[in-house]
């Protein structure tokens, strides 16, 4: 009924953490004294972690990695290729990691990724209607490249916090409270008050970006032990 939805509704915006998925709802009570409704919902997408430990990179994209990172400019040179070594363990890591995204989640991202690319491009002047013209493309189609996309994107970030929960990296609550100070300081508002607006579902976002960046470093740290840059 109209009214169990909007009960759903309310409560899932209640809840601390985004949902997903459709809930299973059971009328468990519908008499005189009112009608009382639970709903069975999965709340986060389900991954499967592999191997890591033997994630490797071939001989052949270190080579490659190497040449890139041969163009540059020397002060830049050992920085790039950790960073472009540590990318690519990251995308090993995903090949491992079954899971899939859902199209909700990937629909939320998307909807940000194409908010974000008409402001660039509103930003240099242009139209997003000029940008479809000169592209042969419309609306709805640029949004499913963003959806696939971000599909892509959020894989590898839900492949790295199984890592993080594998390795044992969440966030601490001395990790969140210094990430929060960062934010209040960009934000230039009282961290108080970026707590209070926090508590109800931020929270649970902040930490796991925590959890996924300490996930990256943990790769990081695999380059630096098994990729050691070659001397001269």
């Amino acid at each position: 009924t109209e009214l169990v939805r909007k009960a759903y509704a309310k409560a899932a915006m209640e809840y601390p953490q985004e949902i997903y998925y459709t809930p299973a709802l059971t009328l468990e009570q519908d008499d005189e004294r009112g009608i009382v409704c639970s709903a069975r919902v999965q709340i986060a997408p389900a991954f499967t972690l592999g191997d890591y430990h033997s994630l490797s990179i071939s001989e052949a994209e270190l080579a490659q990695i190497d040449r890139e990172v041969s163009t540059l400019p020397e002060e830049n040179r050992a920085d790039s290729r950790r960073y472009l070594l540590q990318t690519c363990m990251v995308s090993q890591l995903g090949k491992i990691c079954t899971g899939d995204v859902p199209d909700t989640m990937a629909g939320e991202r998307a909807s940000q990724m194409m908010n974000a690319f008409e402001q660039q491009l509103d930003n240099n002047g242009r139209k997003i209607e000029d940008y479809y013209k000169e592209c042969n493309t419309n609306e709805n189609e640029l949004f499913l490249d963003f959806v696939n996309e971000a599909k892509k994107q959020l894989h590898s970030r839900l492949s790295l916090y199984e890592l993080a929960k594998a390795e044992g990296l969440l966030a601490t609550d001395e990790e969140y409270e210094a990430e929060l100070t960062r934010l209040a300081d960009m934000s230039m508002m009282p961290v108080q008050r970026l707590r209070q607006i926090f508590a109800k579902r931020e929270e649970a976002k902040v930490r796991q970006d925590i959890a996924i960046a300490k996930a990256a470093e943990y790769l990081g740290r695999m380059v630096d032990k098994r990729y050691p840059p070659k001397n001269g």
